[in-house]
């Protein structure tokens, strides 16, 4: 927080404390790891300080909800280097973001998380040196 300037200590951690706040009594601290049955968090810095995506597994099926690992997909699946002004450490969001493309789209993972459109669950597929959001077919399922 030191390191930040007057806007970024607004905004990432003045707005996340008062946030976080109401909910001081009912929370912990962690690295990454499993944070609770099924749930493993995946620390994923650069977008902004503590930034971390989360895999969730029951038996087979996996959802990786990757929060703001992309802001604009059709760039940055094409030119995962491209950053945005939103991310504080651009070398590093891109680096984990990389990582993240390279992890989902090896393992077949769906993908959810801010950014995506419409029915915002993906798979992601390498193409070359790029990679290619294919959409989940959206699916009305009444009972």
């Amino acid at each position: 927080m030191a390191k930040a300037d007057e806007r970024a200590r607004k905004l990432y951690f003045q707005a996340g404390r008062e946030q976080v706040a109401p909910y001081g009594d009912r929370t912990r601290l962690f690295a990454g790891g499993e944070v609770f049955p099924g749930v493993t968090a995946v620390p994923s810095l650069g977008h902004t300080p503590g930034h971390t995506a989360y895999l969730i597994a029951s038996g087979a099926d996996q959802l990786m909800i990757w929060g703001d690992t992309v802001h604009v997909p059709e760039v940055q699946t094409a030119i995962p280097e491209a950053g945005m002004a939103f991310d504080t450490d651009l070398a590093a969001a891109a680096a984990a973001r990389k990582r993240m493309f390279d992890r989902v789209s090896a393992d077949g993972v769906l993908i959810a998380g801010m950014h995506l459109h419409f029915p915002s669950f993906s798979r992601l597929k390498r193409r070359g040196d790029a990679y290619e959001l294919i959409a989940e077919p959206w699916v009305h399922a009444f009972e």
